[in-house]
């Protein structure tokens, strides 16, 4: 019998589940614990309306470009709206986010925060 070849990640992260919320898989280990730090921020009141993977669509003169779907979005106690994406040195550098990131503030006039 044939065996299946296990296929290492692209960028070599580790797919992360966290304790106490069993339906939660992040793509990184480096994303779960910034999640958990979000979490405790959110019980101190620093910030509000944590929500994981907000999708904002992307549209130029009325034509849908593309999504671009963030890993956290939040409101912080000054009212600030922020999008946070968790990237490696490696990741940072693809060409297909640095674009998106473009749009979304070129479009949304939202700043996407690249937690490294």
């Amino acid at each position: 019998m044939a065996r299946a070849r296990y296929r290492k990640n692209k960028y070599n992260n580790k797919r992360t589940v966290v304790g106490g919320y069993p339906d939660l898989v992040f793509d990184s280990r480096i994303e779960a614990k910034h999640f958990l730090r979000l979490k405790e921020m959110e019980k101190s009141g620093e910030i509000t309306e944590l929500n994981l993977q907000p999708k904002f669509e992307l549209s130029v003169n009325d034509c849908k470009i593309c999504n671009y779907i963030a890993d956290f979005s939040y409101k912080g106690n000054d009212g600030e709206f922020v999008v946070e994406d968790v990237k490696s040195p490696q990741t940072s550098k693809n060409p297909v986010f640095r674009l998106k990131k473009k749009l979304m503030k070129a479009v949304l006039n939202i700043e996407v925060h690249e937690i490294l």
